[in-house]
């Protein structure tokens, strides 16, 4: 037998074109030809497989060997036909059985071992090859993506030796690997959106009705949170809605999640994205995020910035359905919902050529201003309380407001002095400052008059570059040092050996590896009130494994090996 046919696939998005293996054996000096439109990688996989061959246990045949993928119009990319190529030789040189290869298609990239890998783009594939009533042939990792839709006709294994004994009849096809399951993804909830109840109504309405819809408002306002959350309120897919999504993840090269099974795919592309990354396509084809959105959502923040030609190619996906990937000839299709967000009036932006009009009649079926934090002051409490909830997580402590401190920042926050330019994103990092800097998980007075002061420094002025320039003073308490009595920076090394020479002693006799643990040490001690707090905070860790822990004792007996006491260091 010097002629042998194995069968695979192309992924195509939701499509995988069937693609035969033509292997011939003839006589003449030893070569590898590849025809039939093969890619870089496909041309490289002569290589890979003449030794995954000969390291499986075979010979590779003296010959002049001719394989031929085809179709030849179609394009080939990618390792996945190493399989197909080495065992379509096996066959052709009567080293396994050529009938015994027909019944089955092959993915895979094979380790110049003869190890099988795992390839991109196997549910679609694993659809195809059900419908033409074959069997699908792939990698372990790939078993439980191809039996999503085929788990009758799904087989894997290790290598090229284990498969070839397969087809042999030697053995058996191994018991399914165990599935390594990833943690779902979880969508955040509209409960975490603290206000923006009419924000919260659109969005509810829109996702009844399938509607597009387009929010409006300055930076900060809660665009991109309240999008991020609008798949958590849309029904679960169905199982032809889950395959073709979970086709297109697969083809993009993310594989496939089973925790994830019918959730919607959510798709927050930058606005300066290439029509390449939009629509896909490209030398090697990808798909974009209009097809990754398939099923889902697709949020364009600043759909204003979009250039004329990828606004073409927006308005045709979201008309049609379809649309054409950069460099394709071949259509592509993906339903989706469109959130899009602006902070330009885009009425005028159309009456000036500058956005399609018939783009904004078609994403302005719902239209949502949300107004500046400013606008509704309102909803400025509770999302302090919010963000010190979440700030006391992030930090593993509770974190909370002395009633002084709380009254004297509430007060500034809602005054009109506080024009909260950058809406929340301020508010959150201003909650992120005062909490970081919270002795004991409360904010006094003082940080909390630093973080004003800091606020009205960086709301000075409207240039969109103060908040980056250094202040002459910075207020921010975190990068301030003690001071002595002059009121002069302190460097704590310094105070230290001022300390120690007040006693009689010296400074330089202690080793350096000290010295820095001192200072350090005498640098926490001087912000707690007593021993017992300071003891506390220094050695919480081991504390915790002392059945009967003494922080007070500990700390005091280290101060004394320096002939200091906690008054000498608490100042």
């Amino acid at each position: 037998m010097n002629l042998a046919t194995t069968y695979t696939r192309a992924p195509l998005s939701m499509h995988a074109p069937l693609v035969r293996v033509e292997v011939h054996l003839a006589s003449g000096l030893p070569a590898m030809t590849l025809v039939g439109l093969p890619e870089k990688a496909v041309k490289e996989s002569k290589d890979r497989v003449r030794a995954a061959i000969l390291n499986s246990g075979f010979e590779f045949p003296a010959k002049h060997i001719t394989i031929n993928l085809a179709p030849a119009e179609l394009p080939k990319d990618g390792a996945r036909y190493d399989l197909a190529i080495a065992l379509g030789i096996l066959a052709a040189s009567g080293q396994i059985p050529p009938d015994a290869t027909a019944a089955h298609e092959y993915h895979g990239e094979l380790a110049l071992s003869g190890q099988l890998r795992p390839v991109s783009g196997i549910l679609p594939c694993a659809l195809a090859a059900t419908d033409a009533r074959r069997d699908i042939i792939t990698a372990p990792e790939n078993h439980h993506e191809a039996a999503l839709v085929a788990a009758d006709n799904t087989h894997s294994a290790g290598s090229l030796a284990e498969i070839a004994a397969i087809l042999h009849g030697q053995r058996d096809w191994p018991a399914p690997p165990a599935a390594v399951l990833r943690p779902p993804r979880q969508y955040p909830d509209y409960a975490d959106v603290i206000g923006q109840h009419q924000a919260k109504r659109a969005l509810l309405v829109a996702a009844a009705g399938g509607h597009h819809v387009l929010m409006s408002g300055p930076p900060g306002t809660g665009k991109s949170m309240l999008a991020q959350r609008f798949p958590g309120i849309l029904p679960a897919m169905n199982d032809a809605e889950a395959i073709e999504s979970a086709a297109i993840r697969s083809l993009a090269g993310g594989g496939f999640n089973p925790a994830d099974w019918r959730q919607r795919p959510y798709r927050a592309p930058h606005h300066s994205s290439s029509a390449t990354a939009l629509v896909g396509g490209g030398s090697i084809p990808k798909p974009g995020e209009i097809s990754l959105a398939h099923h889902g959502v697709l949020f364009l923040d600043e759909i204003g910035e979009l250039g004329l030609d990828e606004q073409a190619m927006l308005l045709k996906a979201i008309e049609e359905k379809r649309f054409y990937p950069v460099g394709s000839d071949r259509e592509s299709e993906s339903s989706f919902q469109l959130i899009a967000g602006t902070n330009r009036d885009l009425r005028r932006e159309a009456a000036a050529g500058r956005f399609r009009e018939d783009l904004l009649a078609r994403i302005n079926i719902w239209h949502y201003r949300l107004p500046a934090l400013a606008e509704r002051r309102e909803d400025i409490e509770p999302n302090i309380d919010h963000q010190l909830a979440v700030v006391s997580q992030e930090l593993g402590r509770a974190t909370r407001f002395n009633k002084e401190a709380r009254s004297a920042y509430l007060a500034y926050a809602l005054s009109e002095h506080a024009p909260w330019r950058g809406n929340f994103r301020d508010l959150a990092a201003s909650i992120m400052r005062l909490a970081t800097l919270a002795g004991h998980g409360r904010i006094q007075n003082g940080p909390v008059a630093a973080e004003i002061a800091r606020l009205q420094w960086q709301w000075q002025d409207g240039s969109s570059d103060s908040v980056f320039r250094q202040p002459e003073n910075p207020s921010d308490a975190a990068f301030r040092l003690p001071t002595d009595n002059k009121g002069q920076p302190e460097i704590p090394a310094e105070r230290i050996r001022r300390i120690l020479e007040a006693k009689g002693l010296s400074w330089d006799e202690i080793d350096r590896f000290d010295q820095l643990q001192l200072a350090a040490v005498a640098a926490e001690c001087r912000r707690h009130k007593n021993l017992a707090a300071a003891g506390r905070a220094l050695y919480q860790a081991s504390r915790l494994k002392r059945s009967t822990p003494n922080d007070s004792d500990r700390l005091r007996k280290y101060l004394q090996r320096f002939g200091l006491e906690w008054a000498d260091v608490a100042e």
